[in-house]
């Protein structure tokens, strides 16, 4: 028996407004009561968010049972206008056990990225679950402001409804009919969709091959020896699929659920582990302890187009302030009333009377460090706010500013001149803790007097 689901980005159906329409709503999307029978939006080059990793699990075991991920070194941003004719990049198949069914609630972490030109003001997810043309469940997530160039964290919570045995039997009964679709929202115009299917992979033996083909994940459903691929664009052989992995896969892992596999298997997976970039992981026996609660939020930026030394030094300012004071402290830098005072990267600086304050002479007000400052702290308290996180306690308990490689540009000279221009850019990371609460001393307790103690008291106050 097989459980299956499948979910898309971005489609259209009956009770949407025609294609002609220029932009497609949140308010559009919710009211859907059906699957949609095709893709809403074009599915363009120049998207403004890409997907890294995505990784679903069981919330009271802690056991991760889906995950796919891709590094951020290899996202491609194309600066053509165009359209991706093929939907196949849009469309995922999972893989879930059927006790899925059963749960009381799963978590799911999605890491995406943000064109480097682009801000996003308002990111909004929402989905929509159904089985056999009915609605199960809907979801509604607002992510907030994400700055240009960021990698983001996005977590959510979700309150699986109580199923009979009549409707779980059904869905094991009748694979794909379960479906979920995936609308994403950029300013409220419908950007992205997605969609995917699950298939139970509790029964049974099975060998698992996934990675990546030309930026787009892939997933192989291989039997013993014939690896049977699920993605048409991938038609391997037990042979070639190593040759295709060598020349096209550039990250990947072999699953199995087998805890000792055959010798027969072992020869049909023969070189896969040698690959560069593919590791073996076995079933796990026990599932992973859930653990503690999380009190801190993260924010980072990868390849941000400001200046390294300046960006050091602001974060260095702002390290170890409450939330609100650093938020304050970088808006008083950009209207020059507070400066960041220099201690590193101090050559050819000059002096202001505002650095005094911190027992230096040399400062400046780098108002472009601070933009981005100020919009990773946005984005980690928005980060908080998902989590249920008070804002009023959180303090930036790490930051990090690391320089990035330079990038090769040009500068227009007079006379129509062009000369060589370096780039210094810089990654940033900072961690918002909230701040324990300070409990307060107890009170002295006077030691018990006792017999001996007393009486020694009473001769040394007879002597005075």
């Amino acid at each position: 028996m097989a459980t299956s689901s499948t979910s898309r980005f971005g489609l259209s159906s009956a009770s949407i407004p025609s294609e002609k329409k220029t932009s497609i709503s949140s308010s559009d999307v919710l009211r859907l009561k059906k699957p949609a029978k095709g893709f809403l939006c074009k599915n363009k080059l120049t998207n403004p968010v890409q997907f890294v990793e995505f990784k679903i699990r069981d919330m009271k075991s802690n056991n991760v049972f889906f995950e796919v991920g891709r590094p951020v070194e290899s996202l491609e941003w194309h600066q053509t206008k165009g359209y991706d004719h093929e939907d196949v990049s849009r469309t995922i198949t999972y893989e879930f056990p059927k006790e899925i069914l059963s749960y009381e609630s799963v978590g799911t972490s999605l890491v995406f990225a943000v064109e480097p030109n682009t801000a996003l003001n308002s990111f909004r997810m929402i989905e929509m679950h159904y089985f056999k043309d009915k609605l199960i469940k809907s979801f509604d997530f607002s992510f907030g402001f994400c700055i240009p160039g960021s990698v983001n964290t996005w977590e959510n919570l979700y309150k699986l409804p109580k199923l009979d045995a009549k409707s779980i039997k059904e869905m094991v009964d009748s694979p794909l009919k379960t479906v979920s679709d995936s609308y994403y929202f950029v300013d409220d115009k419908l950007k992205l969709e997605k969609c995917g299917s699950t298939v139970d992979k509790s029964e049974g033996v099975w060998y698992r091959l996934s990675g990546q083909v030309s930026n787009q994940p892939i997933f192989l459903r291989p039997k013993i020896i014939n690896p049977v691929p699920i993605l048409e664009s991938v038609c391997v052989s037990g042979i070639s699929i190593r040759r295709t992995a060598r020349g096209l896969l550039s990250r990947g892992r072999l699953e199995t659920n087998e805890a000792q596999p055959t010798a027969k298997a072992r020869r049909a997976m023969h070189g896969w582990d040698h690959v560069d970039g593919w590791q073996w992981l076995g079933w796990p026996a026990t599932p992973t302890p859930k653990p503690a609660p999380s009190v801190t939020v993260k924010s980072r930026g990868s390849y941000l187009r400001v200046h390294f030394k300046n960006t050091r030094e602001a974060a260095q300012a702002i390290k170890g302030l409450n939330l609100k004071k650093a938020v304050d402290y970088l808006e008083a830098v950009k209207d020059h009333k507070r400066a960041i005072p220099f201690r590193r990267f101090s050559g050819g600086v000059g002096r202001t009377a505002q650095a005094k304050v911190f027992g230096v002479t040399q400062g400046r007000w780098p108002i472009k460090s601070a933009e981005f400052l100020l919009g990773l702290l946005k984005n980690a308290e928005s980060n908080a706010e998902v989590k249920g996180l008070e804002i009023e306690n959180l303090v930036v308990r790490h930051i990090q500013v690391n320089q990035a490689p330079p990038q090769r540009r040009r500068t227009y000279r007079a006379h129509g001149r062009i000369n060589p221009y370096m780039s210094h850019p810089c990654h940033i990371e900072l961690t918002l803790v909230e701040a324990e609460k300070e409990v307060p001393k107890a009170e002295a307790v006077a030691p018990r007097l006792t017999k001996k103690r007393a009486i020694q008291k009473a001769i040394k106050a007879s002597r005075a």
